[in-house]
């Protein structure tokens, strides 16, 4: 329940150094700021210049500009840092004037001054932060700076337990070492539980920490960190393998650290978080470089470009330049490899690549090689996924009939109990994939009704999965069905749900087409020209696979508003891809539409618009594709009543309807019921 803002406790949430954030908090924060207006929460953020936050054009976000300290400022942090030590004005001068109002700075040198204990008014003093760093670690115990530095080598953060495991310390030097090192401000305790784990003050302490070290040296303690991590910290190889790819590649041992790299990817795809795993695949490819050409690197290759093909198409789409060439390499390594066990995944990701382009052939003949494939293997489930593929090509051919055949007979390969875990293939759930595509291919078959419990069953096994892409790929064939049915309350809610989860998970190529789908909600609701403005943008990232059924929802958007040119120049775009033998599935519709807006020009048009009625109708027929013959039919009938054609028009709309056994509360038939009744009546 949603309380009103004055009755709740204002709440304060701050975040700092956002320059460093990583990309899936990034994203849990744009989704935060997309939801505070008129939330009693405000968001502090603290950023370097060269940041750019995506929320700066919301009207609830303001920007400061915090400006260097005043020298009054200055001195004020300066004398707070030596406490009651005498210093004179001239050395505290000296100390601000340096420091150039840099709070961190003026910390820094102050407290060099302090440990140098040298209140000379002419001492010298260093002129970056980065060499008094310098010059104060020079002055700590070995020891103590032996363990700072290694520290360093772990990270920004290290545990108590983690350093004794690499300096092999005993406890009471090791504690008297990390209390000398917090007394300097050089490390805090950042968290007591489950374990003591302490962090750097500042980043770049860190970073001259780490920059005092030999280069072999380095390497050394990183090796020794990633050995001390596989031998004892298990939890962490598990849970963070980017730590050990991290450690291994700074090792220099680079043959180690690439599978903990493609595990990283792996372990962040699992997680949604889809910009890491892109960012640890692309890791490992650069550290595969630095290998030897050998069958082994080949076989590193391979699964990193799995990994990564996963989850650059959750990120980009699946038609993206960048994850054709993946899906390609990935390709020429199986067959480099004599992989078959792998190439099954990687046909299936170049298969999604071409179809989706509306490169149909190149796709289908790509799935009957899966199929080939699959059949030299006594395993149900190896031809589940080609016969969906199959289908999912003849559907957009417009070969309707086999396409429902082929994945009806994918489900009936499909076993609950012995498959399930299997489905997610290159990330995405297959059995989601081919219910949504069998429901669609139904409700242009003729059986609404149908469709809607095949497109239930696609959005229970997506929402029990808790597959956020899978759950997305579900939604759209949901209201895209219910779109076709004309159901608009349905179609509204379920583009409400997908993007919400599309923004949440940066799914920009469906984000655009749930933009689309708004916009034809916001048409139907009786708001044409809002409509019209957010379906535009939304066809580009379509590709050619769905732009012509998109077009055509534009073009009739357009006419139903009257801006008939405007559909005519949307509608010929529709027309010529279906010319270059795209979008067939759609031709009768397209066809039909021709017709309408022949007609909404000037009713001498009638000649024109019956024959495109007439070829409407003949695709539909030839296509099976009783959803459109229908309406063929009606728009034919309509344009015999009113030439006086009453007789014919009823016969041939009564054939279309009579078909029928299911969806009789759907829009159409409801609409073709009441012509029948006129027409019967005249």
């Amino acid at each position: 329940m949603q309380l009103h803002a004055s009755r709740q406790r204002p709440l304060l949430l701050a975040v700092e150094d956002l320059h460093w954030i990583d990309p899936t908090s990034e994203e849990w924060l744009v989704a935060l700021v997309e939801r505070l207006a008129g939330t009693p929460l405000l968001l502090l953020l603290s950023y370097r210049a060269g940041y750019q936050p995506a929320w700066m054009g919301k009207s609830y976000a303001t920007q400061l500009a915090l400006q260097r300290l005043t020298a009054d400022e200055s001195r004020r942090i300066v004398r707070a840092v030596l406490h009651a030590r005498s210093v004179s004005d001239d050395l505290v001068q000296t100390i601000e004037a340096k420091g150039e109002g840099n709070p961190f700075f003026l910390e820094e040198l102050a407290q060099a001054v302090a440990e140098q204990g040298d209140e000379h008014p002419t001492l010298v003093l260093p002129e970056t932060v980065q060499a008094v760093l310098a010059t104060r670690l020079d002055r700590l115990p070995p020891e103590a700076k032996a363990l700072l530095q290694v520290a360093a080598v772990v990270g920004r953060e290290v545990s108590g337990a983690l350093l004794q495991a690499v300096t092999a310390l005993a406890e009471a030097p090791l504690r008297q070492h990390l209390a000398r090192l917090q007394e300097a401000e050089f490390l805090y305790e950042a968290r007591p539980v489950p374990e003591l784990v302490y962090a750097f003050k500042h980043a770049l302490t860190q970073e001259v920490a780490y920059q005092s070290l030999l280069r072999n040296t380095r390497q050394q303690y990183h090796r020794q960190i990633a050995e001390v991590l596989v031998a004892r910290f298990t939890a962490v190889v598990e849970t963070q393998p980017e730590v050990l790819a991290h450690h291994y590649t700074e090792a220099g041992l680079n043959e180690q650290a690439i599978p903990y790299w493609q595990r990283a990817g792996e372990h962040a795809a699992a997680r949604s978080a889809h910009r890491e795993a892109v960012a640890h695949c692309t890791r490992g490819l650069e550290v595969l470089t630095r290998l030897p050409d050998t069958l082994a690197r080949a076989r590193y290759e391979l699964g990193l470009h799995l990994a990564l093909g996963a989850s650059l198409l959750s990120l980009r789409g699946p038609s993206a330049p960048e994850v054709g060439h993946v899906w390609t390499r990935a390709r020429e390594l199986c067959e480099h490899l004599g992989d078959t066990a792998r190439l099954s995944e990687v046909l299936y990701g170049l298969w999604g690549f071409h179809g989706v382009r509306g490169e149909l052939q190149t796709a289908l003949g790509l799935a009957e090689q899966h199929l080939r494939l699959a059949q030299r293997k006594h395993d149900a489930f190896l031809r589940f996924v080609p016969h969906f593929q199959i289908g999912f090509s003849l559907f957009f051919r417009g070969e309707l009939a086999p396409a429902r055949t082929n994945f009806e007979w994918a489900m009936a390969l499909y076993d609950p109990q012995q498959h399930s875990a299997r489905a997610l293939v290159a990330g995405q759930d297959n059995v989601v994939t081919c219910l949504s595509h069998l429901a669609w291919s139904l409700v242009i078959l003729g059986y609404p009704d149908q469709a809607v419990r095949r497109i239930h069953e696609a959005l229970t096994r997506a929402q029990e999965l808790a597959h956020p892409y899978s759950l997305v790929y579900a939604l759209i064939h949901a209201f895209t069905i219910h779109q076709h049915r004309r159901d608009v309350s349905a179609v509204q809610e379920h583009v409400e749900a997908m993007m919400a989860i599309c923004e949440e998970q940066e799914f920009a190529f469906w984000l655009a087409v749930g933009k689309f789908y708004e916009g034809w909600v916001l048409i139907a609701r009786g708001y044409g020209e809002e409509g019209i403005a957010q379906m535009h943008p939304g066809i580009a990232p379509s590709e050619r696979l769905m732009a012509p059924y998109f077009r055509a929802l534009l073009a009739e958007a357009h006419a139903t508003i009257g801006q008939t040119v405007e559909g005519w120049a949307v509608l010929a775009e529709a027309l010529a891809d279906v010319d270059q033998g795209e979008g067939r599935f759609y031709a009768a519709e397209l066809h039909r539409l021709k017709g309408e807006l022949l007609l909404r020009q000037a009713m001498t048009n009638a000649p024109q618009a019956e024959a495109c009625f007439q070829q409407a109708f003949d695709l539909a027929r030839r296509a099976q594709a009783k959803w459109w013959e229908l309406r063929a039919a009606m728009s034919l009938g309509r344009l015999w009543q009113h030439q006086s054609k009453r007789d014919a028009a009823r016969q041939l709309l009564a054939e279309a309807y009579s078909w029928f056994t299911e969806g009789f509360e759907t829009a159409d038939l409801r609409e073709a019921r009441a012509l029948l009744h006129e027409l019967q009546g005249s």
